[in-house]
């Protein structure tokens, strides 16, 4: 299935706004909502569909506006472990879910599709809520169907750093297998407010806080509990209406999106190509290559060492490095106890390299170089 329609039918799009058109089309959905963020989607389904305290499972390696939503909601945020291989949610932690969890939230981390199926048939099996997270690979197919299509309802974000970025903003595609939830979405879509005036000058300040108290956590310094405060005091963020101005913008960038998504994958495979040193794990897919982002794992005892110098270097020399994500379960505690090792272990080794139209052939050389000389 393809992302795209006749180019009559774009045209028209285009010029009437119907985003929620293009996006039933594309996804052949029972029905979509649009949101002022991904993260508003997320708090929407939720509170519409969860009661006050119910328990949601995510993976540890997450974005935290997704845990910040799911508090917002009322409901409660359980970790699961993730996979070495693609850093994605492990299908075999499904088994030890809780009795009571009432909905799972699948994230396709740095654009990495995950085991959507086998994560589809489990929650079925349970009667459990999927929700697809595809804020990261929006316009990605797996095994020929298009992300999204798989869960229960999907989620994604039209903010300027995704792939489908646009003018900002969310959507909540609800697929036909739980075409009944539409009614209860649209009136807490109704409820939600519009979008703060000092919206952007607080998510600003909010971004620069934290990140300077992730790099001292990452040094064992703590500030968990300082990040879990500054992201509590701030819940009024998430539930947001969606902005109608920015419909044509986010439109036109959706449409675009086969064509992005070619050329990241074009990327991708050069650093794969390039980046072959001992210590350098590449991410293993079952389909494709990665589009949001191309994470390396840095391997062997030093490798927390080695990476923390890696992403210093690359960033001193004008190349784009993140660590991210830190362990979701650090800063916003389930209850459990339980260790989550593996998500520990990417958090301590990744470095994300940007896939978009700064890579050029030059600047991912000029990466591998410095990769290379370290």
């Amino acid at each position: 299935m393809d992302i795209t329609i006749n180019n009559e039918v774009q045209e028209s799009f285009v010029i009437n706004g119907a985003l929620r058109d293009y996006l039933k089309s594309a996804f052949r959905a029972h029905h979509v909502f649009l949101t002022g963020r991904g993260a508003s989607a997320i708090h929407t389904i939720l509170k519409a569909v969860c009661g006050p305290g119910s328990r949601v499972a995510i993976p540890s390696i997450i974005c935290p506006s997704v845990p910040q939503a799911i508090i917002a909601s009322g409901c409660q945020p359980v970790y699961l472990d993730i996979r070495l291989e693609d850093f994605n949610l492990d299908p075999g932690e499904m088994d030890i879910l809780p009795g009571d969890v009432s909905a799972v939230i699948a994230p396709h981390m740095f654009g990495h599709p995950l085991r959507i199926e086998e994560i589809k048939r489990k929650c079925s099996e349970r009667n459990i809520l999927l929700i697809e997270d595809i804020a990261q690979s929006a316009g990605v197919k797996y095994r020929n169907k298009l992300l999204g299509c798989f869960g229960d309802v999907a989620i994604m974000s039209f903010h300027q750093s995704k792939i489908s970025g646009g003018l900002g903003g969310g959507a909540l595609i609800i697929n036909r297998s739980a075409a009944h939830l539409a009614e209860k979405i649209h009136k807490t879509i109704e409820e939600l407010p519009t979008v703060p005036v000092d919206f952007q000058i607080r998510s600003r300040g909010i971004s620069a806080r934290v990140n300077s108290l992730l790099e001292g956590a990452r040094n064992g310094l703590g500030g968990e509990n300082e990040i879990r405060r500054i992201y509590l005091d701030n819940l009024d963020l998430i539930p947001q209406r969606e902005k109608p101005e920015n419909e044509p913008g986010n439109l036109e960038s959706f449409i675009s999106l086969e064509k992005e998504i070619v050329k990241r994958k074009t990327r991708s495979l050069k650093y794969r190509d390039l980046i072959k040193f001992p210590y350098v794990r590449h991410p293993e897919l079952d389909d494709g290559e990665p589009v949001f982002r191309y994470s390396i794992i840095i391997d062997g005892n030093g490798g927390p060492d080695l990476a923390k110098q890696l992403t210093n270097q690359l960033r001193a020399s004008g190349i784009h490095a993140s660590n991210l994500y830190y362990p979701a379960h650090r800063i916003f505690p389930d209850g459990s106890g339980r260790a989550l090792p593996k998500s520990s272990w990417v958090s301590d080794r990744i470095i994300n390299l940007w896939l978009d139209d700064c890579a050029t052939d030059s600047y991912i050389q000029k990466t591998a170089e410095i990769i290379f000389r370290i």
